[in-house]
């Protein structure tokens, strides 16, 4: 009995510890970072603010820092590839070769896989994501699109 006992808490034990060190932040208009370990750190949106729920995926894993303001939201990303797979599966109801064939063919995976580092601007207020940009494309990007100078990467 003391040995079913202990193999039940090494299960329950590790399994809450999961959740508690899951990091969830709300970035205002149904946008929210959420951080489930080391690479499985992305940005949703959710279509119902009183129960966020990932109804569609902002920006893929790995998030690696972000600022925001009432208006925008500034992210940057080193894409994961494993990661995103398993959100495709998941998410989406992919089969592996589906997740495979989409991370191959559709031009948005293609142009976030092109670079280790990807930045993203999302317009919080019309709703649209703009990236991925390399870095000066960004910085460029930040002053066409008017997001403020008080936002702010995170090395």
């Amino acid at each position: 009995m003391k040995i079913l006992r202990c193999v039940i808490v090494s299960i329950l034990i590790p399994s809450c510890a999961i959740s508690f060190s899951d990091i969830k932040h709300s970035l205002g208009n149904g946008y929210y970072y959420l951080g489930e370990g080391e690479t499985q750190r992305y940005v949703y949106r959710s279509f119902d603010e009183r129960n966020p729920s990932i109804d569609e995926i902002s920006i893929w894993p790995t998030v690696l820092s972000y600022d925001y303001d009432e208006n925008f939201v500034i992210i940057r990303q080193s894409p994961n590839e494993k990661a995103i797979k398993q959100y495709l599966i998941y998410f989406k109801d992919k089969s592996n070769e589906q997740a495979d064939s989409i991370m191959k063919t559709d031009t948005f995976f293609i142009n976030m896989f092109a670079s280790d580092t990807c930045y993203w601007i999302i317009n919080k207020k019309d709703k649209v994501i703009k990236g991925p940009y390399n870095f000066s494309s960004f910085q460029k990007g930040k002053s066409i699109i008017g997001v403020p100078n008080k936002l702010h990467l995170r090395k």
